[in-house]
């Protein structure tokens, strides 16, 4: 039914990624996003934690007051 999330700024060296993610700036910037999907009867169904680069996604907030 609805999504929540928590967005926060991080860099590179304080976040556990793959090997495959070799920054070479350890200061690198990043967004850490934890999103938790609630059902309707507003019990947690999944938990999802991503990590984005740069400019490497776009946001378009809609929020209901």
């Amino acid at each position: 039914k609805y999504l929540a999330s928590i967005i926060r700024p991080e860099v590179a060296k304080n976040i556990q990624l793959p090997d495959v993610f070799d920054f070479e700036n350890p200061y690198t910037p990043l967004l850490v996003i934890e999103d938790t999907g609630h059902d309707e009867d507003d019990n947690p169904v999944f938990f999802s934690y991503e990590h984005l680069v740069g400019d490497a996604s776009l946001f378009h907030v809609v929020r209901h007051v």
